[in-house]
């Protein structure tokens, strides 16, 4: 995210578990946003090991207000 200015990583503790990479804050045109790598910075989750649950509660533990799942990747045809 190359329009994200202000980054700083927060490192958040729930009580179901660890998310799977510490989350990225920042401002993207005057919005505070949050990222988090589902599979971990470098892909250290596969699929089956991605830790859902703890990946949705800890950006409600920083009172975001909205998830959007971005996917990227090939196309089905």
């Amino acid at each position: 995210m190359a329009d994200l200015t202000d980054k700083r990583r927060v490192k958040v503790e729930t009580p179901v578990g660890e998310p799977s990479d510490d989350i990225v804050l920042g401002e993207l045109t005057g919005t505070t946003v949050a990222f988090l790598p589902r599979h971990g910075q470098g892909h250290k989750f596969m699929l089956s090991e991605v830790p859902y649950r703890t990946n949705i509660y800890a950006p409600k533990m920083l009172a975001m207000r909205y998830i959007i799942l971005v996917r990227y990747g090939l196309a089905a045809t």
